[in-house]
């Protein structure tokens, strides 16, 4: 018994929602996302729970601050470390005037040996300046607290 019944007409407001609840949808749905971002915010500084947080504590510090001094020490250091393990050390030999490789050429033995010479300049003389820095500004500032 079958009985062959038009189908019931679907009035707009079933079918599409109404401007007002679509922008209360994005209201809640961004208000969820917002929440959700304020509780995977990192740490404060100096609560850091693991080595990562530890480092992005590190990398968002103030400009000049003990924080970036330290930063900026481990920079040079990475990057002298890098380049000591890739070789560039044999490059140096451009001082007297040498190529330090006969595939690369000159030029690049150049660029190369140069590279390397700024950046054990670099860690030999600016590493420990900004490391004794970063010493002094943080003993100045627990000074200027006692006091």
């Amino acid at each position: 018994m079958s009985t062959n019944l038009p189908p019931t007409p679907v009035s707009r407001t079933e079918r599409e929602p109404s401007p007002a609840r679509s922008t209360s949808a994005i209201a809640n749905a961004e208000a969820k996302v917002l929440s959700w971002l304020r509780e995977r915010r990192p740490c404060e500084p100096g609560t850091a729970r693991g080595p990562l947080q530890t480092v992005s504590n590190l990398w968002r510090a103030k400009f000049l601050a003990p924080k970036d001094l330290v930063r900026r020490a481990i920079v040079i250091a990475v990057l002298y470390l890098l380049a000591s393990l890739a070789g560039l050390r044999e490059f140096t030999s451009l001082l007297s005037n040498t190529a330090g490789s006969v595939e690369l050429g000159f030029r690049m033995s150049a660029f190369l040996g140069i590279g390397y010479v700024v950046l054990h300049l670099a860690f030999v003389l600016l590493v420990p300046i900004l490391l004794l820095s970063a010493l002094l500004l943080r003993c100045l500032s627990f000074s200027s607290r006692a006091s």
